[in-house]
Order: C-alpha cells, then structure tokens, then sequence
C-alpha cells in the first residue's frame, strides 16, 4: 500500500488564501550539505495589526514554519539541515490584517519593498551567505516584517 500525505492547500498563517503573489514572495534555496538558518520579527507602528511571515515547501505547498504576532512565536529562529543529495526549495513571504486577530478578515499578503544580498566571510571556514528581506505595505507604517536567511555549508562530522 502506497504512503500518501495530504498537504493542506493554500498560504498564508491560516492556509486561507488561494493564490501567492510570487513577485512579493522570494524563494530560497539550501544546497545538499548546507545549514539555512531564518530570524524573523514582524514589527510596525500598529502592533495590534496581526502580522506574519511564512515558509512554504516549493516542491509541496505545504506550511513548514510560521513567525508573527498573537501566539506565534515572535523573533525565533528557524534551521533546517540539508543532509541529501539534492537542494531544499522553500518560498518566504509575509502576511498582515488590518486589525487584531478577527476570522471574518482575510489575510493580506505584504508587499516586499527590499532585499539585500551579501556573503559574511569574516571566518572562511564557516563562510554564510545571508538574504536580507523586508517586507512592508507602501504608505502603512503599521505593517513591516523582516527576515534574515542565511546558509553555511555543514562541516564534516569525520
């Protein structure tokens, strides 16, 4: 008997929205032998806006991390370790109502107004190559959420 895993359909903290905006949205990939490492905040003026940035798998659709305001889990930090033969793709995007958490609104997804590349090689033998990015609704200060994603190559348990 085949195993079949159902992935619930949809983005956004609660799975409700049909349809990622892919121009605000940014894919990243971690290449077979590397650690990517996320730390988010969703901040702004109005801190009774519900705010929140998703991790979606590229190859599933399926939600695999969360971060925001109201009960999730503000200003963690998220690894995963690529350990196979192949490169892990996720998409990064960010999430806003216009008031506290209320069922009747849908989530909106926020704009991306920056995002910055570089390569940290301060120590090369961990080299991290690190996106910077920011998401915010043009003209709402209430609303901005950043991420920092960053990858470094896993050194050899030998």
């Amino acid at each position: 008997m085949p195993f079949n895993i159902e992935y619930p359909s949809g983005y956004g903290p609660d799975s409700s929205v049909s349809t990622l905006d892919i121009k605000n949205s940014v894919v990243v990939e971690v290449p077979a032998n590397y650690r990517a490492s996320i730390r988010t905040d969703a901040i702004g003026d109005e801190p009774r806006w519900e705010q929140a940035i998703c991790i979606n798998s590229l190859s599933t659709g399926a939600k695999i991390w969360q971060e925001g305001n109201y009960g999730r889990e503000p200003r963690q930090e998220w690894s995963i370790w690529n350990y196979s033969n192949s490169v892990y793709s996720y998409v990064i995007s960010g999430w806003h109502k216009t008031s506290p958490p209320d069922n009747s609104k849908q989530w909106i997804q926020t704009e991306i107004i920056e995002t910055k590349y570089f390569i940290d090689d301060l120590n090369p033998d961990q080299r991290e190559y690190v996106t910077y990015l920011v998401f915010n609704r043009y003209g709402v200060e209430n609303i901005r959420q950043n991420a920092a994603f960053s990858i470094e190559r896993i050194k050899s348990q030998i």
